[in-house]
C-alpha cells in the first residue's frame, strides 16, 4: 500500500467516525458501549452477574452492580475501600446478605456537533449497606475530561 493510499484511507476512516459519532446521539451510543465493556471487564463477577448501562440523571450514564460476595470485594488493593469492606463484614451477619455497590459512569456536560465536548467520568465503591446513602462509606473518584472531536473521544 502506497503512502498516498494509506493517507486516503485514514481520511476516509476519520470522516466515517466523525459522521457516525456527530452530535449527542453518537456520543451517547459510544459512552454506553464503552461503559458496558468496562462493566464486563472490571465489575461483573460470577456472584454479581451481568450489569448494563442506563441513564441516571443529569445526562449521567452509568453501570451499577452489587457484589454479594464480600470475599470477592476484598480483593481490592485500595486501603480505604478494603477497610470499609472489612468494617461492613464485621458489622453485618451472613443472614443480612451484605453487598458492596460499584458504579462507573460518565456525565455529559456538553457535546458539540463533531462529537467533542466536556465530560465528567467517575467510579465509586460504596459499602454503606443496606441503603448506600452514607457518603462516608464511599470511595469515589472523578475526573473532568475534554475532547476536541469524536476521534479524540474514541481514541482517548
Amino acid at each position: 500500500m502506497s503512502l498516498e493510499d494509506k493517507e486516503r484511507l485514514q481520511l476516509e476512516m476519520r470522516e466515517k467516525v466523525l459522521l457516525a459519532m456527530a452530535g449527542a446521539a453518537g456520543v451517547i451510543e459510544h459512552i454506553e458501549f464503552t461503559l458496558n465493556n468496562f462493566s464486563y471487564r472490571y465489575l461483573e463477577s460470577d456472584s454479581m452477574g451481568e450489569v448494563k448501562c442506563s441513564l441516571k440523571e443529569n445526562d449521567t450514564y452509568s453501570v451499577v452492580g452489587f457484589e454479594p460476595n464480600l470475599a470477592e470485594s476484598l480483593k481490592t488493593k485500595n486501603p480505604i475501600t478494603r477497610k470499609g469492606i472489612i468494617d461492613l463484614a464485621k458489622s453485618s451477619t451472613k443472614k443480612d446478605c451484605p453487598k458492596v455497590r460499584y458504579e462507573i459512569g460518565v456525565q455529559i456536560v456538553n457535546v458539540d456537533s463533531v462529537g467533542g465536548g466536556d465530560f465528567i467520568a467517575h467510579c465509586e465503591v460504596n459499602w454503606g449497606f443496606p441503603n448506600f446513602e452514607d457518603t462516608s462509606k464511599t470511595n469515589r473518584n472523578e475526573k473532568k475530561l475534554s475532547y476536541e472531536d469524536a476521534i479524540d473521544l474514541r481514541n482517548n
